[in-house]
């Protein structure tokens, strides 16, 4: 691999399967990744998006969310949902208050605009891929036009991304912690008629498993890798389940016939440590 230090992709001939850098100079490609990234979404009041009910909302389940309420409310953080940001109050250059929609004033030393990212895709318009606050792409994130690939990374949350079938949404995953507790999600779990709960959310340790049917769509592990790892990979095919295996913590579920192939086809997965609070004795690989 060759690192160009300093060279910037300006534009992508497609016909020639060239790039051309910012000092005029060409490089031909056989295959071609586009990892171009994002950059922060702007803070724009006006016309902003309607604000959600719990947090979470759009990700995760309402048990889920009201775990994580319960999180950030125990040390005393004051969660606002439900109501919309109307302005931002300056003075000297500085933010001072925000405004909400119902006229009422919240002092503010400094304000986190969390308001996620805008995809990089500049580049991909101008090369005529068709392009709808990310590229709509095929299986494996590989574009219609061969021999192209778009980077999950300048994807928007799986769980938003409806444009890849879902047989390859189920392969994705993302993780993040707030405090000490380390979230792990897996699935799309749009149109989930039931979510069930296996473990003890008073421990902070359990999953949630998001079910259509007796189908398994998504699974949100909270401090539990061991079970996030084996039934992440399990969603790569269709899962029928008994809703109530799940719920029973008294049966381990690498005893569970679906997902017993998945132990034998991962021979690395023999004891984990502590850490990670895994019932299932299994060694773990968060880089898998």
């Amino acid at each position: 691999m060759e690192h160009l230090e300093g060279a910037r992709v300006v534009a992508i001939d497609r016909i020639a399967h060239r790039v051309i850098l910012s000092d005029g100079t060409a490089l031909g490609y056989k295959k071609l990744a586009l990892c171009t990234g994002g950059r922060p979404r702007p803070l724009v009041c006006k016309g902003m998006d309607p604000a959600q009910p719990r947090v979470l909302a759009r990700v995760a389940g309402p048990e889920v969310s009201q775990f994580y309420e319960d999180v950030h409310l125990d040390p005393g953080v004051n969660l606002i949902t439900g109501t919309i940001v109307a302005r931002m109050g300056c003075e000297g250059g500085r933010i001072v208050a925000v405004l909400r929609s119902t006229d009422r004033r919240l002092s503010a030393d400094m304000v986190v605009a969390g308001i996620g990212m805008l995809a990089n895709i500049e580049l991909a318009r101008n090369a005529a891929l068709d392009v709808d606050g990310g590229i709509p792409v095929a299986a494996r994130c590989v574009l219609n036009l061969y021999p192209m690939r778009w980077s999950r990374r300048a994807l928007p949350h799986p769980r938003q991304m409806p444009a890849c079938r879902p047989s390859t949404w189920r392969r994705a995953w993302i993780w993040f912690d707030q405090y000490e507790i380390k979230l792990h999600m897996a699935g799309l779990s749009q149109g989930f008629d039931r979510c069930v709960l296996r473990g003890s959310l008073a421990a902070r340790s359990f999953c949630a498993f998001y079910l259509q049917g007796n189908r398994v769509m998504a699974v949100d592990a909270v401090n539990r890798l061991g079970d996030f790892l084996l039934v992440r990979r399990a969603l790569v095919q269709p899962l029928q389940v008994d809703s109530a295996f799940f719920a029973d913590e008294n049966m381990a579920l690498k005893d569970f016939w679906p997902l017993r192939r998945y132990l034998r086809v991962c021979p690395r997965w023999q004891c984990a440590p502590p850490l990670f609070n895994n019932p299932l004795n299994l060694k773990t690989d968060a880089t898998d």
